[in-house]
């Protein structure tokens, strides 16, 4: 391995820098000693991995390095002086979270984790927890949480911003007078950081509701496609059956929902808000109960990971609402990649964690309005246009996904 290059990992991604790890590594084995064997829990670890003096650190050996082993129980035949779990704990399944805990405890007496906080998105995190919480955890485990290579590395430019958020080193029998909340710490670069994205999309929010509000102005009501109106109708027959009144919703790309009755309603418009990196989130930090996107999977270069998103973005028991056309022209709106049948968009769904038996799904379509949407969205005329139902010629396909409250 290069010891001046940066490390990737399939299961975390991007992870330290080579001059971050080699700036982290002495203070490591300093504050730690005495360290002379290691285990990366995840593969996280590797940059640190490949820092460490081999005449001092004997052993060194990476356990789980890929998303199916680290699924399973993590065992190893010895336990080790340090286990690293960075940039891992936070792409687990949340179910699996008290499981990998113990896992950790059991293989070293002490630990160095790195997990991502609520708001801190990033592609592909699936269980984002507050510092407090991995101290709860472990204090379980008769583990107790030193913080004080966090402060030590705080203010240090030259590792990475995510590492001095996020790392916290859990001991074996340490004792400490702090609370688990006093752990919950933002970083103020990561603070400033989101706040230059907010104040951007806030404004480019701003120009798109005008936007799609002079777009509406212009259409008349009887300005509605043929292919959307029993799409339409059976997406709001679903929804009308749930409480959606003391729901809370967020609408991707569009407006269609605003006057339904929801107890609030917000607008996330896709791609300045990119579903495939942001989890939503209302103002106060907390999820939404009801998540509407409508014709904008298709136009997702990752739809699987725009769906793990959304999902997240879902408080337990929430509603992922999702509409998608099939046969029907390609349209980039910039792009146009992708499209499902019922039981496609319902593997999809199921792979970002909804149950089977929580997703409802539908489609419409019929020969003749196949025909009339070749040159462009035929308006529907209600005197000539059938509402006759092809199931082997569907133009829409459509989906209502419940997210268990466990």
């Amino acid at each position: 391995m290069d010891d001046n290059a940066s490390v990737t990992n399939p299961l975390t991604g991007p992870l330290l820098e080579a001059d971050a790890a080699g700036a982290l590594v002495p203070l490591l084995l300093e504050r730690l000693s005495p360290v002379t064997s290691v285990c990366d829990v995840g593969g996280g670890g590797q940059a640190l991995l490949a820092k460490l003096p081999k005449r001092k650190v004997k052993e060194q050996k990476v356990l789980a390095a890929s998303p199916e082993d680290l699924a399973r129980p993590v065992t190893a035949d010895r336990r080790f002086d340090l286990a690293l779990c960075l940039a891992v704990a936070d792409r687990i399944a949340p179910e699996r979270t008290e499981s990998l805990v113990a896992e950790l405890a059991a293989l070293a007496d002490t630990v160095v984790l790195a997990a991502t906080i609520p708001g801190q998105v990033d592609t592909g995190i699936t269980n984002p927890r507050w510092h407090s919480f991995w101290v709860e955890a472990f204090a379980a485990q008769g583990f107790g949480a030193d913080d004080g290579i966090r402060e030590a590395i705080w203010n240090d430019g030259r590792i990475d911003l995510w590492c001095r958020q996020n790392l916290l080193v859990f001991r074996k029998g340490f004792a400490t007078d702090r609370t688990p909340s006093s752990f919950d710490r933002i970083h103020p670069d990561l603070y400033n950081a989101k706040l230059t994205q907010m104040v951007g999309l806030e404004r480019d929010i701003v120009r798109l509701k005008d936007h799609w509000l002079r777009r509406n102005q212009i259409m008349s009501p009887a300005d509605v496609h043929w292919c959307r109106i029993v799409m339409n109708q059976e997406t709001k027959k679903l929804v009308s059956q749930l409480d959606y009144a003391c729901m809370s919703a967020v609408e991707v790309s569009g407006n269609g929902w605003q006057n339904f009755g929801f107890r609030d309603y917000s607008i996330a418009v896709y791609p300045q808000v990119d579903i495939t990196k942001h989890v939503l989130r209302k103002g106060d930090g907390t999820g939404f109960d009801m998540v509407i996107a409508e014709q904008v999977l298709e136009h997702v270069p990752t739809p699987w990971i725009a769906i793990q998103c959304l999902y997240a973005s879902l408080n337990p028991g929430g509603y992922l609402l999702v509409t998608t056309p099939f046969m029907f022209r390609v349209h980039a709106d910039p792009s146009d990649y992708s499209r499902w049948t019922e039981m496609g968009l319902r593997n999809l769904l199921e792979a970002a964690g909804f149950q089977s038996d929580d997703i409802k799904t539908g489609s419409w379509g019929n020969r003749w309005c196949v025909i009339a949407n070749f040159d462009q969205a035929a308006i529907y005329d209600p005197y000539s246009h059938s509402l006759q139902n092809e199931p082997d010629v569907p133009l829409m396909v459509w989906a209502l996904a419940r997210k268990q409250t466990v």
